[in-house]
């Protein structure tokens, strides 16, 4: 599980991360704080 730091310079190391071990969505919602939200999956689990 990664809470906060996910927008940014963050996004990109968490993305960067991620993306070796499965999918990871980023995406600008209208919600503050925190309009930036992640969703991603590794393997078949959805977290």
């Amino acid at each position: 599980v990664i809470a906060g730091a996910v927008g940014g310079a963050a996004a990109e190391a968490v993305r960067g991360v991620l993306a070796e071990l499965g999918e990871m969505e980023v995406v600008r919602i209208a919600m503050h704080p925190g309009s930036v939200q992640g969703f991603g999956q590794l393997g078949r689990k959805s977290w």
